[in-house]
């Protein structure tokens, strides 16, 4: 019977441990442009629209702002496979804060290949 309970404690422990929001697919981005006041990029998923909707929510024209990729290190029109998932709070720029110049939703990019 204790076997049982550890078990299951072992079980509903791990299963709390994930995260909710933790993306599972790469997809494929377009560089859009540039936030100019945070020196971040604008992407876009021109082929896994709907995915990346229902992963992160609509953005206006499904444009989204990478708010860890510098525009320094990627070219308008490149192509890039990333992994994605919503930006937390703590992650945002101050720039993004102050002067948001666009509304695009804010999302964080790792595990990207060019």
């Amino acid at each position: 019977m204790k076997k049982i309970f550890v078990f299951g404690f072992l079980i509903i422990a791990i299963w709390s441990c994930t995260k909710p929001d933790s993306p599972k697919d790469h997809y494929l981005a377009k560089i859009m442009g540039y936030d100019l006041a945070c020196s971040t990029c604008i992407l876009s998923f021109p082929d896994d629209s709907l995915a990346v909707k229902r992963l992160l929510g609509t953005s206006p024209n499904n444009y989204y702002e990478a708010v860890n990729l510098n525009k320094n290190d990627f070219l308008i029109g490149q192509l890039i496979t990333v992994k994605v998932r919503k930006a937390l709070d703590t992650e945002l720029p101050l720039c993004n804060c102050q002067y948001a110049f666009t509304n695009y939703k804010s999302i964080f990019v790792w595990g990207f290949s060019k």
